[in-house]
């Protein structure tokens, strides 16, 4: 599970800059296409390895999020526990990104019902292929996750709506995924972030 001290400011897409990035970090960060597809096509072994799914508490800047579009799914949000489904999308045995959806509608019959299920696909195909889907803008952060790694790592996270319900989606880009784009890309590295 992430460190406490996670995502303590969220930034839109023209604060960016604030965060310090490389060009092709910023590139992929800003990329409004499946991330999973774009990761296939650099990893023909692209695995999601399940780290929990069930029913936790959300973090606050989870609530804040999933509460700024308040609908009859997410109204009591901070008095109720919610789904949680953690995993790490991983190049064969190398972590690449710690994703982590929350949600309150995966009840019998409601909108999120499906991720109760999902194991090991990865959520990004579902949500690109269901129409019914609606996206919003990113935000952007620093996490400290996983506590092992002293510097933050880079994040997004994304509000998606089904039918009503909210669930956020965070997408955490590990170290080894930036170390594996500057290898075959120096030049858009001056440094790894």
């Amino acid at each position: 599970m992430p460190h406490a001290r996670l995502a303590q400011r969220l930034y839109g897409a023209a604060d960016i800059n604030r965060l310090t990035l490389q060009p092709q970090q910023q590139a992929w960060l800003l990329d409004r296409a499946s991330l999973t597809a774009k990761l296939q096509a650099r990893c023909a072994h692209l695995q999601v390895q399940p780290l929990f799914e069930g029913w936790g508490s959300a973090y606050p800047f989870e609530q804040r999020a999933v509460a700024s579009a308040p609908t009859p799914h997410n109204q009591r949000l901070h008095n109720q526990r919610v789904w949680i489904r953690e995993v790490m999308l991983c190049c064969g045995p190398t972590p690449w990104i710690f994703a982590r959806s929350v949600t309150l509608g995966v009840g019998q019959g409601q909108p999120w019902a499906f991720l109760r299920q999902q194991g090991q696909q990865p959520l990004g195909q579902r949500l690109f292929q269901d129409a019914s889907i609606q996206r919003d803008a990113f935000l952007f952060s620093r996490w400290h996750w996983p506590p092992v790694i002293v510097q933050p790592t880079l994040a997004r996270h994304c509000l998606y709506n089904r039918k009503g319900a909210e669930l956020l989606l965070t997408e955490v880009f590990l170290p080894k995924l930036w170390e594996n784009l500057h290898k075959k890309d120096p030049k858009q590295f001056d440094r790894l972030g």
